[in-house]
């Protein structure tokens, strides 16, 4: 049953190689996904297709963003937060963008190859405005919330990824998650990069391995590079 599925998929383009492991390993099973960075639901579009959701809590700190997932994903599965999660509660800088997917707490690098080569930088790639955003850590909701466990973390915040980690030092010592599906911008594009180790050097503490990478490149050819990186539990 679940090869016909990946068969199907793979006819109309939808899967990448996480998506095989998440088949794989969940099958049809129900499962939790937390996604930290919604933007206007393009993982929500991909996990409800391909996984048996129970519960989708999405966390998209743009107010035009989250007033659009409302809308869009109004099932009583989904629950949407208007909030930035982070290390600890606490407000913070935020930079929109006028393309919002590149919005981030920190400031482009309008000095990189990567900005610079776009011809359309000031219309889709440039900053435009700066909130204070709320944040609360991921160990603080899911005690609020009473969740107990979480089988995807989806996490897609612009190089602020190592911080929801950090704010979630609890629920990875207890072994809550089960797949941890991120990204690391090794480029300069923005102010702040992220690098393996920032990452390793905080999962590793909790058993957790690289276990698959979704794209590849150089900084070469790309300033900007970033990987799509997935970390499981160790059993």
């Amino acid at each position: 049953m679940i090869y016909n599925k990946i068969k199907k998929l793979f006819k109309k383009k939808e899967i990448n190689s996480f998506d095989k492991i998440y088949l794989n390993y969940f099958s049809n099973q129900k499962i939790i996904v937390f996604d930290v960075g919604a933007n206007f639901g393009q993982s929500i579009n991909r996990f409800d297709n391909l996984l048996n959701i129970s519960k989708y809590y999405s966390f998209e700190p743009l107010e035009e963003c989250y007033n659009f997932l409302l809308k869009k994903y109004n099932d009583k599965k989904f629950y949407h937060i208007n909030n930035a999660l982070g290390l600890k509660e606490e407000s913070k800088l935020f930079y929109v963008n006028n393309k919002k997917a590149n919005s981030s707490f920190h400031e482009l690098n309008t000095n990189s190859k990567w900005w610079q080569s776009k011809k359309d930088r000031y219309k889709n790639h440039n900053i435009v405005e700066k909130r204070n955003i709320s944040l609360t850590s991921l160990d603080t909701f899911l005690k609020k919330n009473y969740v107990t466990n979480i089988d995807i973390l989806k996490i897609d915040t612009q190089n602020h990824e190592d911080e929801v980690l950090l704010g979630c030092n609890e629920t990875l010592k207890q072994k809550k998650i089960n797949f941890i599906e991120l990204e690391i911008n090794v480029g300069n594009g923005y102010l702040k990069s992220l690098s393996f180790f920032d990452i390793e050097s905080i999962l590793n503490n909790y058993n957790y391995s690289l276990y698959g990478i979704n794209n590849n490149g150089n900084l070469l050819e790309n300033s900007n590079l970033q990987f799509d990186v997935l970390y499981k539990l160790n059993e």
